[in-house]
């Protein structure tokens, strides 16, 4: 008897109508459309949209999030040039800041912690937020003029798989939520003063889930090559 012919998989997706996404939440599998709002069957939580292809609403949306990793940029400077927390106790001040927090667990002979803090909150956040702007001013650049229509650059692959392997590394997050724990306990032992650098890594903070909210690494490589994002 004769067999068919096998299916690739772009074609079985153009067939269904679509591909499956996974719930976030439940995990539960959802079959999508590009460029349309989803919500999951089973816990009805949005699913993520894929935005495919080079437009005029693909290069603004790209140009906000440029602007929103630039003014990320200017934070995580300030973080490292401006005091987080001074501390006030029988007359004597200290400040510090976060790459001198690092500095200071170094000399203390505390090697693998301070090794840990200077990845995981100076050299994690500046790799994921320098490999994000790239690859945001590289498909902005190409959704607004001819050149989206030709290959992408073949350095802009390894940018946007060092962009999703530096996002487990950052860990700003924890730190913030350590840094407010030891703000109560050291409030009734000693004058506290919440410096510029901690105002400044919760305004990064919010910035960068800014950013990833309007490009994701899925919209990322949808918006580079549509095929790439069918056959993951």
């Amino acid at each position: 008897m004769p067999t068919a012919a096998p299916t690739s998989v772009p074609d079985a997706a153009d067939a269904a109508g679509g591909w499956l996404a996974g719930c976030e939440l439940c995990d539960a599998l959802n079959r999508v459309q590009a460029g349309r709002p989803a919500t999951c069957w089973r816990c009805q939580s949005p699913l993520h949209t894929l935005h495919l292809g080079a437009s005029a609403e693909s290069a603004s949306r790209l140009s906000g999030v440029v602007a929103l990793l630039v003014a990320a940029w200017v934070c995580i400077i300030a973080v490292h040039l401006e005091p987080m927390v001074s501390l006030a106790l029988r007359g004597l001040e200290s400040s510090v800041t976060l790459s001198s927090a690092a500095v200071v667990l170094w000399h203390q002979g505390k090697l693998a912690l301070s090794a840990a803090l200077f990845i995981t909150t100076v050299i994690a956040p500046a790799t994921e937020m320098g490999a994000m702007l790239l690859v945001a001013v590289t498909l902005w650049w190409r959704a607004r003029s001819p050149g989206a229509l030709q290959p992408p650059p073949r350095w802009l692959g390894p940018v946007m798989h060092l962009w999703q392997g530096m996002r487990d590394w950052n860990m700003t997050e924890i730190l913030v939520l350590g840094t407010a724990v030891a703000l109560v306990k050291l409030g009734q032992l000693a004058t506290l003063v919440v410096g510029p650098g901690l105002v400044a890594l919760m305004a990064f903070m919010a910035l960068r889930l800014a950013a990833l909210r309007m490009l994701s690494p899925v919209d990322a490589w949808a918006l580079l090559d549509p095929r790439e994002v069918r056959l993951r």
